[in-house]
């Protein structure tokens, strides 16, 4: 399982994020998952995103982690993700 801590650099955080997107090892929230069907993202687009992901920007304020990607139509995909092994909790 991958470990996104707020300890980590950037570089961490990104290959965490980037290994839970080669390996589809992450989890979807359930209001992740409503954020992903309001933009039309299906799982494999999330994945995508992960695996993709060039910055890991860290957001003090709620400890989590955000980062770009693209989806499988090569648009820009955010997702915010924190430590619990890779948890996706926000896609837009």
């Amino acid at each position: 399982m991958c470990y996104v801590k707020i300890w980590m650099t950037p570089r961490q955080a990104l290959d965490a994020v980037n290994e839970a997107g080669r390996t589809g090892r992450f989890f979807v929230t359930p209001h992740a998952n409503q954020e992903a069907k309001e933009c039309s993202a299906s799982r494999y687009d999330i994945q995508e995103a992960l695996r993709t992901a060039c910055d890991a920007k860290h957001q003090p304020e709620n400890d989590r982690w955000r980062v770009v990607g693209k989806d499988l139509d090569g648009d820009d995909l955010t997702v915010v993700a924190f430590d619990a092994g890779v948890v996706v909790v926000t896609v837009f």
